[in-house]
């Protein structure tokens, strides 16, 4: 368990680091976070871990590098059936298909993550869910 603690801890850091625009150290921090939740099996650790990950490449325009982490976190996601995590990654992808122009893709993904923010009975993924959508216009 103490990998666990230290995991959630260098998680932290490493979103810490990223708001202050510390990418080289933040991506470190994630990185080790993310073998410690591997090591303990910790699945929605791991999951949130790429998922931070994925904004960090999108903060940096790096699209295909954020829909990659952000499509291993959603993987393991759905295995632990977390619809509140589900919503919001699925959220961020369908935002980065946007800014990539993949208006097609972006709508079917902005149905999943409405689907399972509502599915999470959390207004604040409910609320962020829509305002990704608000970026173009798609229907609350």
């Amino acid at each position: 368990r103490a990998n666990l603690g230290l995991a959630n801890a260098l998680q932290s850091l490493g979103d810490l680091e990223s708001r202050l625009g510390n990418v080289d150290s933040a991506r470190a921090l994630y990185e080790e976070a993310i073998g410690h939740y591997k090591t303990e099996r910790a699945n929605l650790g791991l999951a949130n871990a790429l998922q931070s990950l994925g904004d960090l490449e999108s903060q940096l325009g790096r699209n295909q590098n954020a829909l990659d982490y952000y499509w291993m976190a959603i993987k393991l996601y759905h295995i632990e059936g977390d619809p509140m995590g589900l919503g919001y990654t699925l959220s961020e992808v369908a935002r980065v298909l946007h800014q990539m122009g993949q208006a097609d893709e972006r709508d079917k993904v902005y149905s999943q993550a409405k689907v399972a923010a509502q599915a999470s009975h959390t207004p604040g993924v409910i609320a962020y869910v829509e305002n990704i959508g608000k970026q173009w216009g798609a229907k609350s």
